[in-house]
């Protein structure tokens, strides 16, 4: 059931180095490499086209660095003042607690015991030192409850699962392993969904695809 009137715009912060070491983040401060500095400016430039109304939208971004270096492309890209935007601390990624900095592939080997645990009750068993999904779908429908306008929200993977899940009308057990791409935009509305895919083509300019939800 969504619980949010609005349109959201969300878009997954753009790669980092750990993001390419396939390394959990959590919330480790990890800034954007330059593959993420690009896909931040092609989903401004992809938002371009949409002639979305700027005055009457709202701006929110987790805290971490990587989403506000991503928010300020955006905001620069679309020429606006890149710092004119709100953060949200309940919008930060998913806290991996002790795993931070781990691959799944050294969790599974390493601590064997634990991973087995979470894999089998993600929803309610917390990672260790860290967040069960329950605790994210939780505060991420707080934010969700709280937006008066139209929104364009910067955040994370696990913010675009939880938004999938309580907006989008995705199983709440098939959110936490959803693939969430970095050169993609989320539209919701209505309790549906679109994908808008923004790469640049070899002469500079902007390539867009959209891929709706079903029904």
């Amino acid at each position: 059931m969504e619980i949010c009137r609005h349109t959201l715009y969300l878009i997954r912060h753009g790669e980092t180095e750990w993001n390419a070491q396939k390394r959990l983040q959590g919330r480790r401060d990890i800034p954007l490499n330059e593959i993420g500095r690009q896909q931040a400016n092609n989903a401004g430039a992809c938002l371009t086209w949409l002639n979305l109304d700027t005055a009457n939208l709202d701006f929110l971004a987790s805290p971490l660095v990587r989403a506000q270096e991503t928010m300020r492309s955006v905001r620069h890209q679309l020429g606006l003042d890149p710092t004119a935007y709100r953060t949200d601390d309940r919008l930060m990624e998913i806290s991996f607690g002790k795993w931070e900095g781990l691959s799944w592939q050294h969790i599974q080997a390493e601590h064997p015991k634990e991973y087995r645990a979470h894999l089998a009750d993600p929803l309610e068993l917390a990672i260790p030192g860290g967040e069960s999904w329950r605790m994210v779908f939780t505060r991420v429908a707080a934010v969700l409850k709280s937006l008066e306008r139209d929104t364009l929200i910067v955040a994370h993977a696990g913010i675009l699962r939880a938004c999938l899940k309580l907006q989008g009308g995705v199983d709440e057990r098939l959110a936490p392993n959803l693939d969430i791409p970095q050169n993609r935009i989320l539209i919701m509305r209505n309790g549906h969904f679109a994908w808008l895919q923004a790469n640049s083509t070899p002469d500079g300019s902007q390539a867009m695809l959209s891929q709706t939800s079903p029904g």
